[in-house]
């Protein structure tokens, strides 16, 4: 730990640079000696706001798609996919382990609705 030039103005200690003064907003007490600091430092890290989980590690309503290297989510969405080829991406990656054949059906509709928007006529 390094002990810097900087006094804190309510006592005049030096005052570890990894620390700051006691009037900091973690609340620390002025430094005295280097395992004070530590001890400071320790109590400091562990009102540290942790950073919330992110969306892709829960899901909502079955656990079909956590089991994936990469969701369809987040690949649908990285490589800028159409609404329907989304559909078609998301239901087949999880019909085994959702919906079976419901899901097969669906994305074999979505992929006729694909067809007759984008090229016309009718599959």
């Amino acid at each position: 730990m390094v002990i810097s030039k900087d006094k804190c103005g309510a006592c005049a200690h030096y005052i570890p640079q990894t620390i700051g003064c006691h009037r900091a907003a973690a609340g620390l007490k002025c430094v005295l000696d280097v395992e004070t600091a530590r001890q400071d430092l320790k109590i400091a890290e562990s009102k540290t706001v942790k950073a919330a989980p992110s969306a892709l590690d829960r899901q909502v309503g079955g656990g079909h798609y956590k089991d994936f290297e990469i969701q369809p989510a987040e690949f649908i969405t990285r490589n800028n996919i159409s609404f329907l080829e989304g559909c078609v991406i998301k239901r087949m990656c999880r019909h085994s382990a959702k919906a079976g054949r419901e899901d097969l059906e669906k994305a074999k509709h979505e992929i006729d609705l694909l067809i007759e928007l984008k090229y016309g006529g009718k599959p």
